[in-house]
């Protein structure tokens, strides 16, 4: 994942809207629908600068 924003929620709707609303503005922001899928494209070197994650995430909670 290269963006500089990455959303992580389970409700693809959700999710898409808040991605459209960034890159309607210029800004990269990409999307994982679960903890996991997340952790592992944090994992490598990107220009990630915005985390937005549902406190409610199936497996793993957003503080967790």
């Amino acid at each position: 994942m290269f963006s500089e924003v990455l959303i992580v929620d389970d409700e693809p709707a959700l999710a898409q809207a808040l991605r459209a609303l960034f890159q309607s503005t210029g800004i990269s922001a990409d999307v994982a629908s679960s903890a996991e899928e997340a952790l592992a494209g944090c994992g490598s070197t990107n220009s990630l600068r915005l985390l937005i994650v549902d406190c409610h995430l199936p497996g793993m909670e957003g503080p967790e």
